[in-house]
């Protein structure tokens, strides 16, 4: 009696296996971001669409997405088309986990992407590399060069950034001071957070006309802070001078030292 039941769960584990293989890919973007499944997905907060995704397909396990944007402090971003595999182990962990690869243009991103159970979001082990103009979009700055962003760890509540450790670096940094471009060489930065969410930027030269060590501090609704301080090697522009003269920077044999609020 016992042995005709093997055939039967056997069809029944397969049946499920089956099932679980071909799960459409839009579940697995229902299960990711909280949302209804359709062709149009979102994660939103309260009112404000975060992430949208369009034009799904695949399975659960590795899918593709032919659209996705997010929406940041007024601005939309698109990172193109992205595909994914789903990390089943993640799931044991009450957490959906993705690793993820998107190129548009000249930007591309990769890494690993959670939702956890309480809907707080990380990225880990990820990398962004794009034009230095992408800042344009938030910035009321005009630049060109190259960057690169190693994020280790990034962990978001609600929009709200809560723990952060990053590296950064910015290759043939150049500025736009309404009348020229100004070459900065190249710049890097090490990124972080405190317990209390406050996010902190140890900006440093890597080579080029300028010698820099900056720090910038923000935190959630309140002022940015710059303080530090730039050197003027002989081979900067002169016009960078006279920018930071004009800004009310104080000059000490050839470095000006900084204390700002943004």
């Amino acid at each position: 009696m016992m042995s005709r039941r093997y055939p039967v769960i056997a069809c029944l584990l397969l049946t499920l296996f089956f099932i679980l293989w071909t799960v459409p890919a839009t579940w697995a973007v229902k299960l990711f971001l909280g949302s209804e499944v359709g062709n149009g997905l979102g994660n939103r907060i309260g009112n404000r669409e975060l992430l949208s995704v369009e034009d799904v397909r695949g399975t659960l396990w590795s899918g593709v997405a032919g659209k996705v944007t997010v929406q940041w402090q007024g601005e939309t971003y698109s990172f193109g088309e992205v595909t994914w595999k789903l990390r089943p182990q993640s799931l044991l962990l009450l957490q959906s986990c993705i690793e993820f690869d998107s190129q548009l243009k000249q930007q591309l991103m990769n890494g690993i992407v959670c939702r956890h159970l309480d809907g707080d979001w990380s990225l880990v082990a990820s990398r962004f590399h794009g034009p230095a103009a992408l800042a344009q979009l938030w910035l009321p700055i005009q630049v060109r060069g190259n960057m690169t962003l190693q994020i280790d760890n990034l962990r978001l509540d609600q929009g709200r950034i809560i723990n952060l450790n990053a590296q950064a670096d910015w290759q043939d940094a150049t500025y736009h001071n309404s009348q020229s471009w100004l070459a900065l060489g190249a710049l890097a930065a090490n990124v972080s957070s405190d317990s209390q969410g406050t996010i902190v930027a140890d900006i440093f030269d890597v080579g080029g006309p300028v010698k820099v060590d900056l720090s910038i501090q923000s935190a959630y609704q309140q002022p940015t802070y710059l303080s530090g301080s730039i050197q003027l090697l002989p081979e900067a522009p002169e016009s960078l001078a006279q920018l930071l003269q004009v800004l009310g920077f104080k000059q000490q044999g050839g470095r000006f030292d900084i204390q700002w609020t943004l």
